[in-house]
């Protein structure tokens, strides 16, 4: 192996990554999780209320995509859509593939960030009792989540197949 062991080959990779900043925390996504970073201008079909996991539709690219509200998720009331908020397109790639792509409303512009080792983020902690997070992390002293990738496709299509 050219005199380099696997362990360090592994520590010499890179994770990008993006902080996608909510409400009261950001979520740490691989970069390849994400298709767009869009406006929040872009037109939103806001639909009843009752579902505070919900927004509404946008049209991104010929296609109408639900617009999840993390906050929501955690059974707060979602924050306004103003016109500091952007969304996230994220890919599926779980249990939503065949129907592509799903939104997120954030709060704040995203920051990109390239992660040189997994021992950045640690100590990770699961979470059990929050909706749509799969683990807690601190990163450079900041209180990250990691969401349930797996929770929030399958949120999506419940969302697409009831409304």
């Amino acid at each position: 192996m050219n005199g380099h062991s696997e362990k360090s080959y592994v520590e010499n990779q890179v994770l990008n990554a993006m902080l996608l900043p909510m409400a009261d925390v950001s979520l740490l996504v691989p970069m390849s999780a994400i298709a767009e970073i869009v406006s929040g201008e872009l037109s939103v079909d806001i639909v009843d209320a009752t579902d505070q996991r919900f927004f509404g539709w946008i049209h991104w690219r010929d296609q109408r995509l639900p617009l999840i509200s993390f906050e929501g998720l955690a059974g707060n009331a979602h924050a306004p859509i103003t016109s500091n908020c952007r969304i996230a397109v994220l890919n599926a790639v779980g249990p939503a593939a065949q129907r592509g792509y799903y939104a997120i409303m954030l709060n704040w512009l995203p920051r990109p960030l390239r992660m040189y080792s997994l021992e950045d983020t640690f100590p990770v902690t699961a979470v059990p009792n929050k909706v749509g997070v799969l683990c807690e992390a601190r990163l450079a002293g900041e209180s990250v989540m990691i969401p349930d990738f797996d929770f929030l496709e399958n949120l999506s299509l419940e969302l697409r197949d009831g409304v």
